[in-house]
C-alpha cells in the first residue's frame, strides 16, 4: 500500500475529508449529511464482547442517520486522533482511534476501521466497523480538552 503515489496525496486528503464529514455531521445533528457521506449499500458494524463472547452487530445506515437527526446539536461528539490512511487507486482504508462524548461526558472509546471508495459522486464510506469500550480509554490530553 502507498499513500502518495501517482496523485494519491489528493485521494488521501479526500478520504480523510469523508471521515471528517461524518463526525462533523454527527456534531451538527444532521442526518442528511450523515446519509450523504455513506455509499449506497454501505455497512455500519460494531464488534465487541458480551460476557466474554465475541459479537458483531450491524446498524442500518438509515437507523443511524435517524438517531443523529434526533440528537441535540453538539450532543454527539466523536473525537479522533492519530488517523492512519492507506490509499491504493480508488480504495482507502483508515484506522481511526476515537473517543465518544455525549453531552460532554465520555461514554466510550475504541477504533473505527473505515473503508472509503472513490465513486462518481466523490469519496464515500462503504464500511465502518468499530470497537467499543467504556473503561481503560487512553485518550491524548489534547483530545480530552477539546
Amino acid at each position: 500500500m502507498h499513500q502518495e503515489h501517482h496523485g494519491e496525496e489528493g485521494h488521501h486528503k479526500a478520504a480523510r475529508a469523508a471521515i471528517d464529514a461524518l463526525f462533523d455531521a454527527m456534531r451538527a445533528a444532521d442526518g442528511d449529511a450523515v446519509r450523504a457521506v455513506f455509499a449506497e449499500n454501505a455497512r455500519l458494524m460494531s464488534t465487541g464482547d458480551r460476557e466474554g463472547v465475541p459479537f458483531i452487530r450491524e446498524t442500518p445506515i438509515e437507523a443511524f442517520a435517524g438517531a443523529v437527526d434526533k440528537a441535540a446539536v453538539g450532543s454527539w461528539d466523536e473525537r479522533i486522533w492519530d488517523v492512519m490512511i492507506q490509499v491504493d487507486g480508488n480504495l482507502a482504508a483508515a484506522w481511526v482511534p476515537y473517543a465518544f462524548y455525549h453531552d460532554g461526558n465520555l461514554t466510550h472509546c475504541g477504533v473505527n476501521s473505515v473503508q472509503i471508495a472513490r465513486m462518481e459522486a466523490g469519496w464515500k464510506i462503504v464500511q465502518l466497523t468499530d470497537t467499543r469500550q467504556s473503561e481503560g480509554c487512553e485518550i491524548p490530553d489534547d483530545v480530552t480538552k477539546k
